[in-house]
């Protein structure tokens, strides 16, 4: 495999990112949206994946005082089962712990096992639950956070 390359993401990036978006989730994100976290949301951070000069995934966080929310980690599906998912959460705690984040937050798909045992495997915890968070189907949300110190 071609070494993968992480980085940070910004408004050049925002046809790619809107792209993994259309074939990552059931209610992508607009242009628009991904063009204003790139760009003018302060709290926002994004890390991207790249194989040569092509983005294959990223992971977007906020950061607001001392606490990060990972808001989405798309992987195109192609790319899938490479380490890649592992490589762009390993950069985001990383960064995070060097922006002096304490704790980083998150929601995941009930159903979704896969990315709740890669969340595990960094150490996250179970916190809760968000009954009917997902508007496409009323899935429920897993509330998971990472003490950071």
């Amino acid at each position: 495999m071609k070494d993968i390359r992480i980085s940070i993401l910004n408004d050049e990036n925002t046809k790619e990112v809107h792209y993994i978006c259309t074939k990552c989730f059931n209610m992508p994100w607009s242009e628009e949206s991904i063009e204003q976290e790139l760009t003018s949301n302060l709290f926002s951070t994004y890390l991207g994946a790249f194989i040569d000069d092509k983005l294959i995934g990223f992971i977007g966080m906020w950061i607001i005082v001392n606490e990060g929310q990972i808001i989405n980690v798309a992987v195109l599906p192609e790319y899938r089962y490479m380490g890649i998912a592992t490589k762009l959460l390993e950069n985001i705690i990383k960064l995070s712990k060097s922006k002096m984040v304490e704790v980083l937050h998150l929601e995941v798909r009930i159903g979704n096992i896969k990315a709740q045992n890669l969340y595990r495997k960094f150490g996250f915890k179970t916190d809760g639950l968000r009954k009917k968070y997902y508007s496409d189907n009323n899935e429920d949300a897993l509330l998971m956070s990472k003490n950071l110190i």
